[in-house]
C-alpha cells in the first residue's frame, strides 16, 4: 500500500498543489507486484522536484518545493489532458 499526500491540479492553465480530491491524503491498496514496479522506476528516475503554489494556483499562495514521481520527459508536471491524449 502506497499513499497519496498530494495531487497537481490544474486551474485556468496554473499549476499548483494540493490535497488529493475531498482534501484528504489516501491509502492506495495495490500489489506487492505494482508496488516493487513503482519503487524500481523511483530509483531509476527519481523524478524532479518541482515549486508549486500550494492549495490554489493565486500568485499570493506560499510556494512549495516537492519531488514527483511521474513527470513529462523535460520534467514538468504532468497535465491531467496529457496523460489522458498523450501518455
Amino acid at each position: 500500500m502506497r499513499s497519496v499526500r498530494r495531487q497537481v491540479q490544474i486551474l485556468n492553465g496554473r499549476k499548483y498543489d494540493t490535497l488529493p480530491k475531498g482534501g484528504k491524503t489516501r491509502v492506495v491498496d495495490m500489489p506487492s507486484s505494482v508496488t516493487d514496479e513503482l519503487l524500481e522506476h523511483v530509483r531509476a528516475y527519481p523524478g524532479s522536484e518541482i515549486e508549486l503554489p500550494w492549495g490554489g494556483p493565486e500568485p499570493d499562495k506560499e510556494r512549495k518545493k516537492f519531488r514527483l514521481v511521474l513527470t513529462t520527459k523535460y520534467g514538468n508536471a504532468i497535465a491531467a489532458n496529457t496523460w489522458n491524449t498523450e501518455i
